[in-house]
């Protein structure tokens, strides 16, 4: 599916004139979007992926597919969501947040994390796999401390997450949404000339979806197009040491 997705962005950019694109651009991210919705669930229940805001946690989680759930909100590894430290954070986060849906329950966790920790361009302590609990105890890191964190509070709160990567340019922050957000870096590099950087960002199961949760500098549900990650190389540009950012990014 993603190959004929390619081809049908290839063909957008050179041979639709310019004025029709955006409709095209349109049905074909729909298309894979409904389609990649059907071949994860293995059914045709569609409701699940309609873009329907949730209207509160308790019937989000009704929402939620089991296998979902249960693979995604387990406290393992880096993400120690039952750690008395990430436990107290997420009473904090639910005491003061008063918009009480999934989405703001999502913005009120970022916001958390941006005023107990600084970003630290160096690296903080999670480049090699420390807790989500230790980063923040530590009170500084950079966007790979951050996506952790987040996902460590989300899991304690029962909203699927997990890290995941994506593409950075060198020239203009993010990776501009055309046709080389779908193929690989070392691809996107020969053909504009731009060598994409890694960023680490959180992804959460939002109404029927994966959706991206960057939260560095607050940025937290974002639209934005991000290409493949350059972590899946396991290349020159990007590393990381336990980290499991293994996850592909698909079309946005």
């Amino acid at each position: 599916m993603v190959v004929i997705m390619r081809q049908l962005l290839v063909i957008l950019n050179n041979f639709v004139p310019k004025a029709f694109r955006q409709f095209f651009y349109f049905v074909t991210v729909i298309s894979a979007t409904i389609y990649a919705g059907l071949e994860h669930s293995g059914s045709l229940q569609l409701m699940a992926y309609l873009d329907v805001p949730s209207s509160d946690l308790s019937l989000y989680y009704q929402t939620v597919p089991p296998k979902i759930m249960e693979e995604y909100t387990k406290c393992e590894a880096e993400y120690d969501c039952d750690s008395p430290i990430i436990q107290e954070a997420v009473k904090e986060i639910d005491e003061s947040c008063e918009d009480r849906t999934l989405k703001g329950w999502i913005n009120c966790a970022v916001e958390y994390i941006n005023s107990k920790i600084t970003y630290d361009r160096s690296g903080g302590i999670n480049q090699c796999g420390d807790t989500a609990s230790e980063a923040l105890k530590y009170g500084k890191g950079n966007c790979v401390d951050y996506a952790t964190i987040f996902v460590a509070l989300a899991r304690a709160k029962k909203i699927p997450s997990y890290t995941g990567a994506v593409c950075l340019t060198s020239k203009s922050g993010y990776v501009e949404c055309d046709l080389y957000q779908t193929i690989r870096p070392i691809e996107y590099t020969r053909l504009s000339g731009i060598v994409p950087k890694g960023h680490a960002v959180a992804l959460v199961y939002v109404d029927g979806n994966w959706t991206i949760v960057d939260p560095t500098f607050e940025y937290g549900l974002t639209r934005r197009c991000y290409g493949y990650s350059p972590i899946l190389e396991r290349g020159e540009h990007y590393s990381v040491c336990k980290v499991p950012f293994y996850k592909i990014i698909g079309i946005c």
